[in-house]
């Protein structure tokens, strides 16, 4: 009955070695899940931020459209009235002239603009497939520590039976060993 006693600890003990194992695995598994947060929270700070300059590309944008137009409507305006006064038409053309040197100049900026809001755009949609892919590895995290939190518990149910045997056996041991000392 003692050999069977011993026995049962040494196993209560290999079972309490392994709950402790898988507890470390845990505490490395939630490790991870927190530096998947962080990074996740970091990129979508960055992917804020590349918003924003797409924001502020694009009012840039506007106000140069909205600049050239009202140079052109001048321009236009100023060669109609040149041309009314009866003034050579060199004067109205080379005005039309400059305006469209001007408008060239500010679809070259605008073309400029465009190219750094695409590369910001890209740049984004990148950062979005980073996120998605670490979304996906927390998620993977988080189902380890599920199952590892489940393989603890099942661990922890079989201690508590062996306990409670263990209890059992120790009560028959004391019932024997009183039978002798009567």
């Amino acid at each position: 009955m003692a050999r069977e006693v011993q026995e049962k600890a040494k196993h209560s003990h290999s079972l309490s070695q392994g709950m402790l194992e898988t507890l470390d695995q845990s505490k490395g598994i939630i490790g991870k899940l927190v530096t998947s947060v962080q990074n996740i929270s970091k990129d979508q700070e960055n992917s804020l931020e590349a918003v924003e300059r797409l924001e502020n590309n694009a009012t840039e944008v506007e106000k140069i459209i909205t600049l050239v137009v009202e140079r052109i409507q001048g321009q236009v305006s100023y060669a109609r009235q040149e041309a009314s006064k009866g003034e050579e038409s060199n004067v109205a053309i080379a005005n039309v002239s400059s305006s469209v040197n001007e408008v060239a100049d500010a679809v070259g900026h605008i073309s400029d603009l465009m190219d750094k809001q695409l590369e910001t755009m890209e740049a984004t949609s990148k950062e979005s497939q980073e996120v998605a892919a670490i979304a996906e590895e927390t998620t993977a995290g988080t189902e380890e520590v599920s199952a590892s939190i489940q393989e603890q518990n099942a661990v922890i149910e079989e201690i508590s039976q062996m306990a409670a045997q263990l209890e059992q056996q120790a009560q028959q041991l004391n019932r024997q060993i009183h039978k002798f000392e009567k």
